[in-house]
């Protein structure tokens, strides 16, 4: 990494040692470059947690002199758009995406494993190739995971239309535990992505594109096909198919060269491994491979009899590579203490809580509403002491909760008990004017009538008046004192 070193004295003999300064890039830590492309640069990074937890991660940084295009922001958007919809075993996953200080981001799944690209080196070296069993079973997952990107669907139930458009060896990953998964949808495209500006070039490596791609037409699954295609053919060949000496050469290869057999070049390769790889490599698009499903399955077939699978490319990687593979840890080197002073110490000061606001209804003005802070719900405490400090608050507030329970039900058990034993108010207080029906609880009223003489008829006509007057009195206060009771009622409305 060029970031730079710093140096550490050691003790007693004086001398120093060289540490690799770590460069901070928002909330991850930047270990080591891992590749540079023409686009982004890639490095192993690793995030601090809590109580010293740490993950690796792979971030993926678009380059200083890109960090302005808008077409390269565009394309890195793009990218991350579509590898944020993208779930599958055999697919690198995307955890986050981001910008610090105007430089773009993407935070991938840490592998441990090996490019195919890589591998295809170290065995040219040996002027060997790729066993015919493994370069099906490569081929056979890649295949997979093509199948699912072109395939899925939005949430409208649309398909997206996804064409990875750069399957090469070295965007597949070959894992030391024996999996497979795809790289680098940099330049993928998706049907429902903004139309590119017109000349934007041809995306791809040139030695890896469909004819239809190079002749810049519109590209489907099918142009992933025959990049598989060309990929397979290398693994068992151990040489590079189309490449010429320049661009313009290989872009005519393409188009133009005649491609052997794998066979014809390598014997030991089976007849049924020829007929999927030209196949795929057929440059009219309607001959081709019509999904990379019927690709996948074609090696299936292969692998039936050749019998490969996991554990097969586990063993090969692991004794190839067997330095690298047998630390399967993160080796996460030891980072120094004051490297997460910053971000990855918590503020042991204790945060005042937020203030919960209750409603409380005065039944006495129907309109008149105020608002009254309670005391805070919840404690931050962030160490040992601020949370020691807060359990003697906690402790009071959960009595004051406990009796604020206890005195409502009490009210309202109360309310409830006199609501039950209080009689109900006289019909006689509902009528609006005394009448003589009225006056029927008075007993001696209706019989004593007739033996009043006329002149002391409105005497008790009067007496009538008055009694039925205090009893709709008594009923009036009888209900005020009702109210009045049920007023004291403690009514919240936190919402």
């Amino acid at each position: 990494m060029d970031s730079g070193l710093v140096t550490q004295e050691t003790g007693g003999a004086g001398a120093e040692l060289e540490q690799p300064r770590y460069e901070k890039f928002g909330r991850y830590y930047l270990l080591d470059r891992i590749a540079t492309g023409g686009m982004a640069e890639v490095y192993r990074a690793v995030t601090q947690g809590v109580e010293g937890f740490r993950r690796t991660f792979v971030v993926k940084r678009i380059l200083a002199d890109k960090a302005k295009s808008a077409t390269f922001i565009r394309m890195f958007i793009d990218e991350a758009r579509i590898c944020a919809a993208l779930h599958h075993p055999n697919v690198v996953q995307v955890y986050d995406f981001g910008s610090v200080d105007g430089s773009y981001f993407l935070a991938m799944e840490y592998l441990q494993g090996k490019d195919l690209s890589s591998l295809m080196r170290v065995l040219r070296a040996a002027k060997t190739a790729v066993p015919p069993a493994l370069a099906a079973l490569i081929g056979r997952e890649a295949a997979v995971g093509l199948h699912y990107a072109h395939t899925l669907k939005g949430g409208n139930g649309q398909p997206l239309g996804i064409v990875h458009r750069d399957v090469t060896p070295s965007n597949i990953m070959l894992l030391f535990a024996g999996g497979v998964k795809l790289l680098d949808f940099g330049i993928a495209k998706a049907a429902s992505a903004a139309p590119e500006p017109s000349g934007d070039g041809v995306k791809g490596k040139f030695g890896y594109l469909a004819p239809e791609q190079a002749r810049g037409n519109e590209v489907d699954g099918r142009a992933d096909v025959f990049a598989l295609g060309v990929t397979l053919w290398e693994m068992l060949v151990g040489r590079r198919l189309f490449q010429g000496k320049d661009e313009v050469e290989t872009l005519r290869n393409v188009l133009q060269k005649p491609v052997p057999p794998p066979s014809s070049l390598r014997p030991d390769v089976p007849e049924a491994l020829d007929r999927i790889v030209l196949r795929a490599l057929e440059r009219s698009r309607e001959k081709r491979y019509q999904s990379a499903d019927e690709m996948a399955r074609e090696c299936d077939e292969v692998l039936g009899t050749l019998r490969a699978d996991s554990q097969t490319l586990r063993s090969f990687l692991n004794d190839l590579f067997a330095e690298e593979s047998s630390s399967l840890s993160q080796n996460i080197p030891e980072l120094p203490d004051d490297l997460f002073e910053a971000s990855g110490r918590v503020s042991s000061r204790r945060e005042r809580a937020p203030s919960l606001e209750i409603e409380v209804v005065d039944p006495t003005g129907p309109h008149s509403r105020t608002r009254t802070p309670a005391p805070p719900f919840g404690v931050i405490a962030t160490d040992e002491d601020a949370l020691a400090n807060a359990r003697p608050w906690i402790a009071k507030k959960g009595r004051w909760i406990g009796a604020a329970i206890v005195a409502a039900a009490v009210l309202v058990t109360l309310g409830l008990a006199r609501q039950r034993h209080v009689p109900p108010p006289p019909a006689v207080a509902a009528a609006p004017a005394p009448s003589p029906p009225l006056a029927a609880p008075a007993p001696p009223a209706p019989i004593a009538a007739p033996a009043v003489p006329p002149v002391a008829a409105p005497a008790a006509e009067e007496a009538a008046t008055k009694a039925t007057d205090a009893t709709a009195d008594k009923s009036k206060g009888h209900a005020h004192r009702r109210r009045r009771e049920l007023s004291t009622d403690l009514t919240l409305n936190p919402f």
